[in-house]
């Protein structure tokens, strides 16, 4: 969410109160002034915290159906939440900072109560929105303190102004939200090399996405009515760029290279095919053996089966 876009609502409404007079920031004051010699106003929209979905009454708020023309559905939900913006008040003495914080804090707070409901998204996608609606503003803490920068006093004044309302969502697209997995853009690029012996049959996992990729929890199987099913383990971190190769029979696992422990070939026939699934059980990708005669390569071959 872009709460920034209310620290800049409240500190264009403070610019035409103050002018050049007072040193305005977005954010907090990560450091104490230098000198302290200027009076500063730091706007910090601080947190959202959600209430449960459910009212200061004790209602429960639910999910409502939504039709966007033409062909467009979704749902829209308005989410009980409060909203705290802090805003810290610095100047050379007490009262200076003190007078800052009176002058700002109902400055501010007519600011929130008149704003109207902000889009919290991206503007350019009206179907995908977020908006802080229904909201009331109050003062809901307020605190002061005294620091030493470079042996000068800095006092600040910090008054945290909280607003409570709903958080509109508004979530559709064309033929309705159907669901994904997050697995989808993971997918490494699938190649089997099938062959009559068990000691060259191999799969190869190309990592193409641009970025590492986990296959902990995915399953390789082959396309028997009866599948035999390979697990990788747990981490299996396969690098952009990189190749994992997995070996039908047995050997020694690296980094590179993992062995399925078979004892007969799962793709010795011409139009073999090897399948992978991601956790959620998804097929992610298959590759075919072709009947074309396959190379043996001079890698990494399995060890044979002794006896």
């Amino acid at each position: 969410m872009d709460l920034g876009r209310f620290e800049t609502h409240l500190l264009r409404v403070l610019r035409q109160r103050f002018g050049d007079d007072v040193a305005l920031h977005a954010g907090p004051p990560f450091t104490a002034p230098t000198t302290g010699a200027r009076a500063e106003v730091f706007v910090h929209a601080a947190r959202f915290a959600d209430l449960g979905g459910r009212t200061a009454e004790g209602a429960r708020v639910g999910r409502q159906p939504l039709q966007v023309p033409p062909g467009a559905s979704g749902f829209t939900e308005e989410r009980p939440g409060t909203l705290d913006l802090e805003v810290t008040c610095v100047g050379p003495q007490a009262w200076q900072a003190q007078w800052l914080a009176g002058t700002v804090a109902p400055l501010l707070l007519h600011a929130l109560e008149t704003l109207r409901p902000p889009l919290l998204t991206d503007p350019s996608d009206p179907d995908l929105s977020l908006r802080f609606t229904d909201h009331r503003a109050f003062v809901h803490a307020c605190e002061s303190s005294r620091q030493d920068a470079d042996g000068v006093a800095v006092h600040q004044v910090r008054v945290t102004l909280r607003l409570e309302g709903f958080l509109h969502a508004r979530l559709a697209r064309p033929g309705g939200l159907p669901r994904d997995t997050v697995y989808a853009l993971e997918t490494p690029r699938v190649t089997l090399h099938g062959a009559p012996d068990l000691e060259h049959q191999r799969v190869e996992l190309r990592n193409e996405t641009g970025f590492t990729v986990d296959l902990a929890g995915w399953i390789l199987r082959d396309g028997r009515r009866r599948p035999s099913r390979y697990a990788f383990p747990s981490p299996c971190l396969v690098g952009d760029g990189r190749t994992l190769t997995l070996w039908a029979g047995r050997g020694q696992d690296d980094p590179a290279n993992l062995h399925w422990g078979r004892r007969r070939p799962p793709w010795a026939d011409p139009g073999a095919v090897a399948i992978l699934v991601d956790p959620d059980g998804v097929e992610r990708a298959r590759a075919i053996w072709p009947p074309s005669p396959v190379a043996v390569p001079a890698g990494h071959p399995s060890p044979p089966i002794p006896g």
